[in-house]
């Protein structure tokens, strides 16, 4: 029901901000350069399902660290780890006082795997550990992927 409620929203939310823009450029002086935005409903949704692959993604590193560790996992499982995955992360990056979620999203993850899972206490501290890990690991492979790969438009200097 959640996620019909946000498709449905896409739409409203799309015009409401091309709204927004429209009257922050009505006000700036830099209107003749501003570009002009045009939000179209299929190109939201087709990065709100993107988000959601990554999502989905995350969640299977955590269910695979778990199978790393010799937990005993189930596909049914996969909703409580996008949950604890995607509340998690999105959670710590809320603290702003925290660089990257650093203590905060483990914590996080800890607490809502301690709720949804039967896993002992010193398992769920390992497995924060090396979610955090692969995590970290896995987002310095990509940027090492974007550094070496060349852009197809490079942009205007």
């Amino acid at each position: 029901m959640v996620c019909a409620a946000a498709v449905a929203s896409i739409n409203p939310c799309s015009r409401l901000l091309e709204w927004v823009i429209r009257k922050l450029e009505r006000s700036s002086h830099l209107r003749e350069e501003a570009p002009a935005w045009r939000l179209k409903f299929f190109q939201v949704l087709r990065w709100i399902g993107l988000l959601g692959l990554g999502w989905i993604l995350n969640a299977c590193s955590l269910g695979c660290v778990l199978v790393g560790i010799g937990q005993t996992v189930s596909l049914s499982d996969l909703p409580v780890w996008i949950c604890a995955a995607a509340g998690s992360t999105s959670l710590g990056f809320l603290v702003l006082f925290a660089p990257g979620g650093l203590g905060v999203r483990d914590a996080l993850l800890m607490g809502l795997l301690q709720m949804c899972t039967p896993i002992a206490t010193a398992h769920i501290v390992v497995i924060a550990v090396l979610v955090r890990l692969v995590s970290l690991i896995s987002e310095l492979l990509f940027a090492l992927l974007l550094y070496l790969v060349p852009p197809k438009h490079p942009l205007a200097q």
